[in-house]
């Protein structure tokens, strides 16, 4: 009579193997770093011609009847739209250099939208490689669609850009 306890030990081994990669598939962490490698590789090594930035803007001063969705902000009449190009980007690039996933925590708490800045960066023909929403309350941030605990690094990044800056009137 044949054993059965290689067929079973197998079958264990393969059953723990699908859950450990279904477990680093879901992972924040895992997902923040899967989310960053593109914007890695593009501003440390590539840093192609057609690279470009685009800001949506909105005064934290001015009140609105209710959140702003990101399309919102973008529709929103008083929203400024700043668009910046590979060659102005260039002389900022080191601060974007900053920006990694060892400095990023997945959201504690379900992060609520009330956008006032949301900025891309394109890295041509609609590649986005980061894509940011920062709200108004202290909720944390959307990054690539992930939500991740509030870094000032997101300020930092867009900060030269935006009027008013140096006066505190970051959302």
């Amino acid at each position: 009579m044949k054993s059965r306890k290689p067929k079973c030990v197998l079958s264990a081994a393969i059953v723990l193997l699908l859950v450990m990669l279904l477990l680093g598939c879901t992972n924040p962490s895992t997902q923040i770093q899967d989310s960053l490698r593109d914007y890695s590789r593009i501003i440390t090594e590539d840093f192609p011609e057609d690279l470009c930035l685009t800001i949506y803007y909105l005064d934290p001063s001015i009140l609105t009847r209710r959140p702003l969705s990101v399309e919102d902000l973008m529709s929103f009449p008083e929203t400024q739209k700043i668009v910046i190009e590979a060659e102005e980007l260039s002389t900022n690039i080191e601060s974007f250099k900053k920006l990694n996933a060892s400095m990023l925590k997945p959201a504690k708490e379900k992060v609520y939208v009330d956008a006032r800045l949301y900025y891309v960066l394109d890295a041509g023909e609609n590649n986005k490689v980061l894509d940011v929403v920062i709200s108004q309350t202290d909720s944390g941030v959307i990054m690539n669609g992930i939500e991740v605990e509030y870094n000032p690094i997101f300020h930092e990044l867009v900060a030269p850009f935006l009027p008013n800056a140096g006066d505190g009137a970051l959302p």
